[in-house]
């Protein structure tokens, strides 16, 4: 994918200010001491989530689901000092007001190129009602399941930092998630059937996209998930394979040397099954929704061949430290680092509320998205926090 070195605040500030003509213009927090061991990185209204380090160490990659610069697009990359200061958008030629929101992104091990999620379609679910029996005998309607969103489709994509070429010849890899009921898409209105796996259950619940890109040392290659297993993609190439072992992994993240791949399993216990009739329109048809129950997830480690896995007990969207003898993950609402050999893990002070850690190449800070304390489970800020505590 190239080696050529970049200042990455650099030239995004240069494709923001003039790279291109219609590009998106700069936007200017207002002005914040950093100070302690940790301090909140953004301050937006919405989600900002999925931290990642420029391989500097100077910029923090991020995406967020409010950017007043670009309205009315749920996804928007942005980039900022990890000292403080501007987040600007990573591709502003791209991303325009009312466009399709973009997800994960996460820089190339020589930060030239960032991968990223273009989420093609996110569904909506229909309304629907059951008939419940009540104490007299009448029957009343009630809702079937809330109205959420669930995955459909993305594009897994590579592209330049800095690139002004047309998007479609950056290379591209469809990602397809299983849930929705693939009559519904062909227009069948006799019955649908919609699974919501624990992947699709955790995005309903948390808005969380556990599919991350994270590039192999080589840069040739990167690991995701689909939600129902963890996938390596050839950088370009027409099709993905699927490493063997790892169903319902999520979140997965590729070991500095390059030998493991972390990521979390997340479990299939016990689901509910609700039959209900839909409205669509002036037609009404039969609807079978799977919910899997939600719970905690468990950190593994997997050869990418899948010759060998390692169980590390609890923990979710797993990062490694730069020497790979530690991973941090969310365990209780926390970020907590566990020894990649195995042991007694350790919380990292200040993450309460804490998700999606990234760890500095340097190994002293930790990137976090962070809840807010009095908002709701979709409501998180980019926090730092020093290791050298």
């Amino acid at each position: 994918m190239g080696n050529r070195p970049l200042t990455v605040v650099a030239a995004l500030a240069a494709v923001a200010l003039g790279g291109c003509r219609d590009g998106v213009p700069p936007f200017t927090p207002v002005e914040r001491p950093v100070e302690g061991p940790a301090y909140a990185l953004t301050f937006g209204y919405g989600q900002d989530a999925d931290p990642r380090w420029s391989p500097a160490g100077d910029t923090v990659l991020y995406h967020t689901t409010q950017f007043g610069p670009v309205p009315n697009v749920p996804g928007i990359l942005l980039a900022v000092p990890a000292h403080g200061g501007a987040a600007v958008p990573v591709m502003p030629d791209l991303q325009r007001s009312g466009g399709r929101p973009f997800a994960t992104p996460a820089y190339s091990p020589d930060g030239v190129h960032v991968a990223y999620m273009d989420m093609m379609s996110i569904d909506v679910l229909v309304a629907c009602s059951r008939l419940e029996t009540l104490p007299d005998g009448s029957q009343e309607p009630r809702s079937c399941t809330p109205l959420q969103p669930v995955l459909d489709s993305a594009l897994l994509r590579v592209r330049r930092i800095g690139e002004l070429r047309s998007v479609s010849l950056d290379p591209a890899l469809t990602v397809r998630f299983d849930g929705p009921d693939p009559a519904r898409r062909a227009g069948s209105l006799d019955t649908w059937e919609d699974r919501f796996h624990p992947f699709q259950a955790r995005y309903r619940a948390e808005h969380a996209f556990l599919f991350r890109p994270s590039w192999a040392p080589d840069g040739e290659r990167i690991t995701y998930s689909d939600g129902l297993s963890v996938r390596i993609w050839q950088v370009g190439a027409a099709t993905a394979a699927q490493v063997p072992g790892t169903g319902d992994g999520v979140s997965p993240a590729w070991s500095p040397d390059g030998e493991w791949i972390a990521y979390t399993v997340l479990p299939r216990a016990d689901s509910i099954v609700h039959e209900c009739n839909c409205a669509v329109g002036r037609e009404s048809v039969q609807a079978i929704r799977t919910v899997y129950v939600d719970g905690p997830g468990t950190l593994v480690l997997v050869r990418p061949d899948g010759s060998e896995r390692i169980m590390l007990g609890e923990g979710e969207d797993p990062a490694w430290s730069p020497d790979g003898a530690h991973i941090y993950v969310r365990r209780d609402d926390a970020i907590v680092r566990v020894p990649r050999a195995g042991g007694q893990a350790v919380v990292i002070a200040g993450t309460d509320r804490g998700r999606s850690p990234a760890v500095s190449p340097d190994g002293s800070r930790l990137a976090f998205s962070r809840r807010k304390p009095t908002q709701t489970t979709t409501d998180y800020d980019i926090w730092v926090v020093s290791l050298e505590q």
